[in-house]
């Protein structure tokens, strides 16, 4: 899931010129980073790691 809304952001991003410059530039950068945010929990589970949510919602806002 992070991962394709990592994609999705980037190709979003990539297509500036194309489409309005909201969805290119706002849009996109919120979806690349919470791709990213999605992807860093999916590490710490995956590591055995509690997952430290606290931190991923003080990065998203």
């Amino acid at each position: 899931m992070g991962m394709a809304l990592l994609a999705i952001g980037l190709l979003l991003m990539f297509a500036r010129g194309h489409v309005p410059d909201f969805i290119s530039i706002v849009i996109s950068n919120g979806l690349m980073q919470t791709g990213a945010a999605i992807l860093f929990l999916g590490i710490q589970i995956f590591l055995g790691f509690k997952p430290s949510f606290r931190l991923v919602i003080l990065t998203l806002v």
